[in-house]
C-alpha cells in the first residue's frame, strides 16, 4: 500500500522488488528471534531486541556482499547504521504508524546527509528535505506486524507511507513448523516368546515440505 509518491518516484532505485527484498530480511530475522525467545528462562522483550538489532545489521551486511551486492550496501559510523538500496541511504527503527518517528532517528548525522546528496545528484534529482526510514512495527510478542518506508522531516513528523508487502523466506517457515520431539512408548511386553521390548526412544521429526 502507498499514500503520496511511490518509492521510486522519489528515487529511481528504490524499486519495489527491492524493497519487499530488503523488508523481507528485516522480517525473517525478528520472526527467528521472536519464535526462540523462553520467558520461562529469562528471555525478555528487551533482550530480544537487542538481539534483533545486531542479527538485523549482520543479515542485511552479509546479504550486502553476497546475493545482492550489485544495489544492496550497508555502512555503520558513530553508531549509525545505514541501508543503502542504490546508494539511496535508509535507517531502521522499532516504531507504530501512529506516532511520530523518535527524535534520534528523525535526524541524520552527516554521513548520512552527504550519502543522500550524492544518491540524487548522481540521478540528476533534487535532494529532498526529508530523510527514509524503514519503521519495523510488532506486537507484544516481537513479531513483525508490518515495515514502511516513510520520508520524514527534521520534526519526526511522517510523509509518504509505503507498506512494504510481506513475503517470508522459506527458512523462517521451516523454523515456526519444526515440531517438537515426539516420545514413542515402548511396545506391550506379551509372553516369553517375544522378544524384549527395545527401551523407550525419543524421535525427532523432520519438516520435509518444500
Amino acid at each position: 500500500m502507498a499514500t503520496g509518491m511511490q518509492p521510486w518516484e522519489i528515487h529511481q532505485a528504490l524499486t519495489a522488488e527491492r524493497l519487499e527484498i530488503v523488508g523481507t530480511i528485516i522480517r525473517d530475522v525478528r520472526i527467528a528471534v521472536a519464535l526462540r525467545m523462553e520467558r520461562d528462562k529469562g528471555d525478555t522483550l528487551w533482550g530480544a531486541g537487542c538481539s534483533t538489532y545486531e542479527r538485523t545489521k549482520f543479515a542485511l551486511a552479509n546479504a550486502a556482499i553476497k546475493k545482492y551486492s550489485e544495489w544492496l550496501s550497508v555502512s555503520e559510523a558513530d553508531h549509525h547504521f545505514l541501508i543503502k538500496i542504490g546508494l539511496v541511504p535508509i535507517r531502521f527503527y522499532r516504531g507504530t504508524a501512529d506516532e511520530d518517528v523518535p527524535a534520534k532517528y528523525a535526524v541524520g548525522h552527516q554521513a548520512e546527509q552527504d550519502a543522500l546528496e550524492f544518491a540524487f545528484k548522481s540521478s540528476d534529482t533534487p535532494t529532498p528535505d526529508f530523510l527514509l526510514r524503514l519503521e519495523v512495527e510488532t506486537d507484544t510478542d516481537s513479531h513483525p506486524v508490518r515495515v514502511t518506508l516513510w520520508q520524514v522531516d527534521p520534526h519526526g513528523g511522517k510523509h509518504n507511507e509505503y507498506a512494504i508487502p510481506e513475503r517470508t523466506s522459506q527458512s523462517v517457515r521451516s523454523i515456526a513448523r519444526k515440531k517438537p520431539p515426539v516420545t514413542v512408548p515402548s511396545p506391550t511386553v506379551g509372553s516369553r516368546k517375544q522378544a524384549a521390548a527395545p527401551p523407550e526412544r525419543t524421535v525427532e521429526f523432520g519438516d520435509n515440505s518444500p
